[in-house]
């Protein structure tokens, strides 16, 4: 939408910078006011801030921010660190909450889980593969270590289909402490 301020530009971009604010803010800030002065139950048009209001306390809903990129990359940046969504760590600063905090034991732990189930992941392959060749030798001498390999293999599958959910759930954590939907 364009609008034409016939004039008034000039006054309205003095109001808006001894505001400390764009233009734009300024003039939404004044529409806004303005309208909610006026009858509009005819059209039916609502604010999107009384739309919002109309929501659950716990609804969650989109919202924009505009700032500028320094403070948008430093937002980034510390909602990352605090293993927080961006909203879920705004929600937390306007809450008056700290971050919280993010044991380097989590961090650990979650390389280290991640490292044995690859390392169980290239053992079980392997594992099979012996076996596979195992049975294709000589049938008796070996079928006492062929056995003993299969339970190795089933207990590095068991350790894999195990440690697979863990891994979700490191993954989901973030998102399920941040309060987002998984």
């Amino acid at each position: 939408m364009s609008i034409d301020l016939r004039g008034h530009g000039l006054a309205l971009t003095a109001v808006a910078q001894s505001m400390g604010v764009p233009v734009a803010v300024a003039v939404r800030s004044v529409l806004a006011e303005w309208l909610q002065t006026r009858a509009v139950a005819e059209s039916g048009a609502r604010s999107a801030p009384d739309v919002a209001l109309e929501q659950p306390a716990d609804a969650v809903i989109k919202v924009t921010l505009r700032m500028r990129a320094g403070h948008a990359a430093r937002l980034a940046r510390a909602a990352r660190a605090a293993e927080h969504s961006q909203g879920a760590y705004v929600e937390r600063l306007m809450d008056e909450l700290p971050p919280a905090p993010v044991s380097p034991d989590l961090h650990e732990s979650r390389a280290a889980l991640m490292r044995s189930t690859s390392t169980l992941a290239a053992m079980s392959g392997d594992l099979q593969m012996l076996v596979r060749i195992l049975r294709q030798s000589a049938p008796l001498e070996h079928s006492v270590c062929a056995a003993a390999v299969a339970r190795l293999s089933d207990a590095v599958l068991q350790h894999l289909s195990t440690a697979a959910p863990l891994l979700a759930a490191l993954k989901s954590g973030r998102r399920l402490a941040a309060g987002e939907p998984d």
